[in-house]
């Protein structure tokens, strides 16, 4: 799948004031491999906010999940697979 996004230049913006819950809100979702890291690299690309729970990472036992807001008014909700638990090898057969 390719994605392409086309941004107008020379136009007066506003940032948008949208919340995820918002009817007619944008998102999109992305399986990452790596949630930490995935936030990292759109901090370093420019102004984003975390916006999920005050902020943080929530963490469920099967996945984590971020979500992302630009000036846009884009939600990037961004999914990885919680680590799995340790194996037991102690375990009686």
């Amino acid at each position: 799948m390719t994605l392409e996004f086309l941004e107008a230049t020379g136009v007066e913006r506003h940032p948008l004031a949208a919340r995820i819950q918002d009817s007619g809100a944008a998102r999109l979702q992305l399986t990452v491999r790596n949630i930490e890291d995935a936030l990292d690299a759109l901090r370093s690309a420019g102004p984003s906010t975390l916006v999920s729970s005050g902020g943080r990472i929530i963490t469920q036992p099967q996945y984590r999940v971020a979500v992302v807001s630009d000036l846009n008014g884009l939600f990037l909700v961004l999914t990885d697979r919680a680590a799995a638990a340790p194996r037991r090898t102690d375990t009686p057969r």
